[in-house]
């Protein structure tokens, strides 16, 4: 709960500065905002996923007397710890999408991610791919990867050609902002 908390905090916090910057007419530095917190948000899960990776037996010891269940929950924590950076930086794109008023595309990516990745993955992996229970928290980690490079597409990342981004009710090039009515 402790690294789902700072996932939140630092998303949040993303998504006030990407709004502030579209507020003052800034557009250009939404990319430098939202990399900083993707920074930010990789480097602290990161540091949550190595305390869990290094702590799994403490971590799930209380849980359980069976020895077959704890070494089970160990695997568990240590094939998801890794992930926890890559769900924190999903968590900072999805607030940045939501802060430059694209909801409805952070929703989709969002829906798509948990209920279509994660439960497709984790179903396939668990029961066709041999994994059994470690399939479920793959399908997870999958869940927490695939929206990075979809919510930096959609409307954040660098285009090549142009150099706009969508933002709902705003037209940005490099150089400025302007507000539509």
């Amino acid at each position: 709960m402790i690294s789902l908390a700072a996932s939140a905090g630092l998303a949040s916090a993303a998504g006030v500065r990407v709004a502030n910057a579209v507020g003052e007419g800034a557009v250009t530095d939404v990319r430098r905002r939202v990399g900083i917190a993707l920074a930010l948000s990789a480097l602290t899960l990161f540091a949550f996923g190595a305390l869990y990776f290094a702590a799994a037996g403490l971590l799930v010891a209380p849980f359980s007397q069976d020895a077959a269940v704890v070494a089970l929950g160990i695997a568990m924590v240590r094939l998801i710890a890794p992930f926890l950076a890559a769900d924190g930086m999903q968590f900072v794109l999805l607030y940045a999408l939501r802060s430059l008023g694209d909801q409805k595309v952070a929703g989709y990516i969002s829906v798509a991610s948990f209920f279509g990745v994660m439960t497709g993955a984790g179903w396939w992996l668990a029961l066709h791919g041999g994994m059994g229970a470690p399939g479920l928290i793959a399908g997870l980690a999958a869940a927490g990867v695939w929206p990075i490079r979809v919510h930096w597409s959609a409307s954040i990342a660098p285009t090549g050609s142009r150099s706009s981004m969508r933002m709902k009710g705003v037209r940005t090039t490099s150089s400025s902002a302007t507000r539509s009515e």
